[in-house]
C-alpha cells in the first residue's frame, strides 16, 4: 500500500475545497456518515465533486486518521467504472478531507435502502443473476 508521502500529487488545497463548496454551505451538505459530513461542490479543475470532511469532533464519528490514510492509499490505486473515483485529499490546518468525483445517481447506501430494490428488479436488470433451481 502506498504511503501518504507518495501521494502528494493528490493534494488539493483547503482553499480550493472551501471555494468549491461555498465554505461548506449548509445547502451543499448531501450526506452524513461515519466520517462526517459530505458536501457537493463545483471545482474549476475537477467539475462536480463530493467532499467528505472528517468531523473535528472525532468522538461523534467512527473513522479517524488511520482510516483517512488507508482510504487514500487504497482508492488511489484502483480505477473502475463501478468504484467511486478519488480525485484527491486535503490534510491541512487540522482538516482531513477526501475529494471524490460526484456521482449523480447517488451513493450505494441510498440505492441499497431503496424500496425499489427488490429481487424481481435485480433479476430483470442483472442478467448474470440466476434464480437457483430447486
Amino acid at each position: 500500500m502506498s504511503s501518504i508521502k507518495e501521494l502528494k500529487h493528490l493534494q488539493i488545497s483547503l482553499q480550493d475545497i472551501s471555494d468549491a463548496t461555498n465554505n461548506y454551505a449548509k445547502e451543499n451538505c448531501i450526506g452524513l456518515g461515519g466520517y462526517g459530513k459530505v458536501y457537493k461542490g463545483e471545482s474549476e479543475k475537477y467539475g462536480t465533486i463530493a467532499v467528505k470532511r472528517l468531523s473535528r469532533n472525532r468522538e461523534e464519528h467512527s473513522q479517524g486518521d488511520r482510516e483517512f490514510k488507508t482510504e487514500i492509499a487504497l482508492l488511489s490505486n484502483y480505477k473502475h467504472e463501478k468504484i467511486v473515483t478519488l480525485l484527491g485529499y486535503c490534510d491541512e490546518d487540522g482538516e482531513k478531507i477526501l475529494v471524490y468525483k460526484h456521482e449523480s445517481q447517488g451513493s450505494l447506501d441510498k440505492h441499497l435502502k431503496s424500496a425499489d430494490l427488490t429481487w424481481t428488479y435485480l433479476f430483470r436488470r442483472c442478467p448474470w443473476v440466476k434464480i437457483p433451481s430447486p
